[in-house]
């Protein structure tokens, strides 16, 4: 019987892999890399840490929509706050739109520097001497097949079963991919299972405490109480934000209208869960730790020092710049502004001619700090496989994380147009396409885009949150309300989000965002029948 129900169960999975296909994106990527660099295997513990949370947040949100059966934001609107329905939308909308820009930009990257640079890359048959052509090209196939594939989808009509096959095959080789660089640095002694086995284990002293692989160049620093506070101030902060951000708000959406869509009812609440567990839970943490691992065994500590940096002259520089060099220069800027005397904080010439004077132990200590893009572990994996197989499936993986997150925006972008104002689904998903601007203008409207969006998306999670935490508890639920596990599950997990949320809002514009969500508290208070019946009682 048990045998037969898993059999089922593993036929019907779907929306869990969806949710994989999200949050498992340049986001995702780019903290795994953090971590891995910045705390090496101390941080493999994060990742799996917060799906977890993200875990009891989608069960709580699954269990809620299919005991109620309705339109999630209609549901919100009429039970709980139009304020908080509506901001849900606005901001879901607004973060498809947004985050599909460097997405597009890390699947064009794969393409032409990994998977394919002799073709599409600079000095390609294809790519154009500054490999502008390329990158067009890169980007007009990957917006191709993400039209391709959502056609197909629509034409299968709402539950889309091959949809949900080719995100499952598209989940398996990313971790696929990233597994074989942890299978071969296993192999070759890169790293160990007894390293990784001891540093699954949570150990949160990396909120207070330098990682170990630290340690050695911190003793041989003049300024070991910068180093200390810096390192942990990047540890804190990446940890914080892998933790915050695993749940993003357009993917709160996504996980109701997912189940809508394929009929799911209450008889369906234990198959919500086991598909979360066997689509989310288990490829993300497989992932990302496959992610933290290959990047901490190969670009943490001493021994993955770039000493053409620590060499480098910026008063003479050569000919050929090593990579992450403008990442480098900002580590030691930080570094020199706040510890030599003669810092000029105005004449650039006189800051590089400071920074040229900055002992070798404070350079290396620059150098081991600084923030590692994708293409970082490119070399490390030609080196690992000994040629260009490494980098062509590490390209893969990227590409097809890229790929699968444009994907699922926009499919949340179809229901959201949908619920809200009733467009027909084929109109609302394709207009997350206007992110293959991505590749070309990401960099010059990063900083005009990000922080806002961030900032509605952070705002709104926690009170979005709130809102499903508040619909489960109704009577009219009868036996479908949160029982007593999951409401204290979905409260403490809830309250946890709002504090993490509430830090990461305060680290993009300040105290005004925590303010921004109090005040978001109170609009939708005011405008929920709460509010309504007290001020009728009060008349």
């Amino acid at each position: 019987m048990k045998t037969q129900w898993l059999l089922n169960a593993l036929k019907q999975s779907g929306p869990g892999f969806l949710q994989s296909a999200c949050t498992i994106g340049g986001g995702t990527l780019g903290a795994c890399l953090f971590l891995g660099s910045f705390v090496g295997l101390s941080a493999l513990w994060v990742q799996p840490v917060a799906i977890l949370l993200g875990f009891c947040v989608l069960m709580m949100i699954s269990q809620v929509v299919l005991a109620t059966g309705g339109n999630p934001l209609h549901e919100i609107n009429r039970h709980v706050s139009p304020v908080l329905g509506w901001g849900w939308l606005a901001a879901t909308v607004a973060a498809n739109m947004v985050w599909g820009l460097p997405q597009y930009n890390l699947g064009t990257d794969a393409l032409t520097q990994m998977v394919i640079p002799g073709v599409l890359g600079p000095g390609g048959m294809l790519g154009g001497d500054a490999g502008v052509m390329g990158r067009v090209i890169a980007t007009a196939l990957m917006a191709g097949c993400a039209a391709a594939v959502m056609l197909a989808q629509l034409r299968d009509g709402s539950g889309g079963r091959r949809f949900d096959r080719l995100i499952q095959v598209i989940v398996a080789g990313i971790v696929l991919c990233f597994g074989a660089a942890v299978v071969k640095l296993l192999a070759t002694g890169g790293l160990s299972w007894s390293a990784l086995t001891g540093a699954a284990v949570p150990t949160p002293s990396i909120f207070w405490s330098p990682a170990p692989g630290y340690m050695e160049l911190i003793s041989q620093s003049g300024s070991a109480e910068f180093w200390s506070q810096h390192i942990v101030n990047l540890q804190r902060n990446t940890a914080l934000a892998a933790l915050s951000a695993a749940v993003g708000i357009n993917m709160t959406f996504l996980m109701p209208y997912a189940l809508l869509a394929r009929g799911w009812g209450r008889d369906k609440i234990g198959l919500a869960r086991f598909d979360l567990v066997i689509g989310l839970v288990i490829p993300f943490t497989l992932v990302t730790s496959f992610i933290v691992s290959a990047s901490a065994a190969t670009l943490h500590g001493p021994d993955h020092i770039n000493e053409k940096l620590v060499e480098w002259s910026f008063v003479e520089p050569g000919n050929e710049a090593p990579a992450g060099l403008s990442a480098y220069k900002k580590s030691l800027e930080v570094y020199a502004s706040h510890e030599l005397p003669d810092w000029d904080p105005v004449d650039p010439y006189a800051q590089i001619v400071s920074l040229d004077k900055v002992p070798p132990a404070e350079r290396r200590l620059a150098a081991a700090t600084i923030k590692h893009g994708t293409a970082s572990l490119a070399a490390p994996m030609r080196a690992l496989f000994d040629g260009p197989i490494g980098v062509w499936v590490f390209g893969v993986g990227v590409f097809f994380i890229a790929l699968s997150t444009v994907l699922i925006h926009m499919l949340i972008n179809g229901y959201a147009m949908e619920a809200g104002f009733g467009m027909p689904r084929r109109y609302g998903s394709f207009l997350p396409l206007i992110a293959v601007l991505g590749p070309f203008f990401w960099g010059e409207l990063s900083a005009f885009l990000v922080i806002p969006t961030s900032l509605i998306g952070l705002t709104l999670l926690p009170v979005a949150l709130w809102a499903f935490l508040f619909l489960g508890c109704q009577k009219r639920l009868g036996n479908a309300r949160l029982g007593p596990v999951m409401l204290t599950v979905g409260t403490l997990v809830t309250v946890l989000y709002t504090l993490l949320s509430a830090w990461a809002a305060h680290g993009q514009v300040g105290w005004l965002g925590p303010c921004l969500i109090v005040g978001l508290a109170v609009a939708a208070y005011l405008t929920s029948p709460l509010a309504r019946k007290s001020q009728s009682r009060g008349v």
